[in-house]
């Protein structure tokens, strides 16, 4: 395997890795959080989260 191609695999499956534990972060804390939340309260919340 060449080293250019080596390189772009190893970038990309850390990539992958990176992307997939970002939203497993925001599955695990951010949902729950809501989940704790009344309804309203929680419809209220979600449009202010990217901010």
């Amino acid at each position: 395997m060449s080293a250019i191609l080596y390189t772009a695999t190893l970038a990309s499956a850390l990539g992958c890795g990176l992307v997939a534990g970002v939203f497993f972060a925001f599955s695990t804390f951010v949902m729950a959080a809501l989940r704790r939340l009344k309804p309203e309260e929680g419809i209220a919340a979600s449009p202010n989260m990217p901010r």
